[in-house]
């Protein structure tokens, strides 16, 4: 028979504790905490942000400049939207592809380029 020493107290405030610690918990495992901010959130996409945002959906996560595995070949900012141009090589892959930012980088478009039509610029 349980007796009072044997039960753990609960109340609501430790009930909605317990479940959003883990919400997070969940959330954190699911590919890490992405800042709003890089995901289309409240603060406006500068360029350093769109091009992390462009790796890391193209990639899989933003890459330094030192990785040539998905290197920036260049970026714009034109009309509402950012465009990056990103080399990719194995094991990530093997092409050149525009990745288009709209709406503050919540709506993504990535586009394959023939980058042996296109000349690399100097």
């Amino acid at each position: 028979m349980a007796t009072s020493r044997d039960t753990l107290p609960t109340s609501p405030t430790l009930t909605v504790q317990l479940l959003a610690a883990g919400s997070l918990i969940a959330i954190a495992s699911c590919g890490g905490l992405i800042p709003m901010a890089g995901a289309g959130g409240p603060v406006p996409l500068d360029s350093a942000r769109a091009v992390a945002v462009a790796q890391r959906n193209v990639c899989g996560r933003p890459m330094p400049p030192s990785d040539t595995t998905c290197a920036v070949r260049g970026y714009q900012h034109e009309g509402g939207r950012y465009l990056v141009t990103l080399d990719r090589r194995p094991p990530a892959g093997n092409d050149r592809l525009i990745v288009a930012l709209y709406q503050n980088g919540t709506r993504i478009v990535v586009t394959p380029v023939d980058s042996t039509t296109h000349r690399p610029s100097h």
